[in-house]
């Protein structure tokens, strides 16, 4: 109580008896202190706001505005939280029926984690799990080389190859050639 001065020292006097927890005073003091103002702005935020990005990014501007909404029961929030997601992931957070906001922000999350990784690709398998290594096509014979496509080399891998005379396109020590005439990529093209 040492905290408060002036009004919140009247207030937190007349109220201590009445205060259970540590969430309860936290709730008290946002209805007693807060704007009126401050609250119906961040209902006005959250019913105008949607996913249109990651849920990601949603699910952290949703989870501030309800931060200054304390009062929201969790089903109303499971609701609210879903209707603005994008359907398809919607659909996937609807089947799962979380019981609570943070099972249904992790569902969400995991389904456009998962929907990401596959978008882009038309065959029935996964895409590798490796984002360093992508197979060229779906034609590639397997433990074919030059089937795959490798990222970007980093500053070491870099370093490695050109001590070594090697080739920064197929990646090979002792190659006797430089990228811009290396055999694959003229085989490629």
């Amino acid at each position: 109580m040492t905290l408060f001065r002036k009004k919140a020292l009247v207030w937190i006097r007349a109220k201590a008896s009445s205060i259970l927890s540590w969430n309860d005073l936290c709730t008290q003091i946002k209805d007693v202190f807060s704007p009126i103002s401050e609250q119906q702005a961040a209902r006005d935020r959250l019913d105008a706001l949607k996913q249109t990005n990651s849920v990601n990014t949603f699910a952290s501007e949703f989870r501030r505005l309800t931060l200054l909404l304390p009062k929201l029961p969790e089903q109303e929030l499971i609701d609210k939280f879903v209707r603005k997601l994008k359907i398809p992931i919607a659909k996937e957070v609807y089947l799962r029926d979380p019981q609570t906001i943070d099972e249904a922000m992790r569902i969400a999350e995991r389904v456009d984690m998962i929907s990401w990784r596959l978008r882009d690709h038309s065959s029935n398998q996964l895409p590798p799990m490796n984002p360093r290594i992508a197979f060229a096509n779906d034609q590639s014979v397997p433990m074919d080389i030059s089937a795959i496509q490798t990222k970007r080399l980093t500053d070491k891998e870099r370093a490695y190859l050109l001590a070594n005379q090697g080739c920064l396109y197929c990646r090979k020590t002792q190659a006797g050639h430089f990228a811009r005439n290396c055999p694959d990529k003229l085989r490629k093209n």
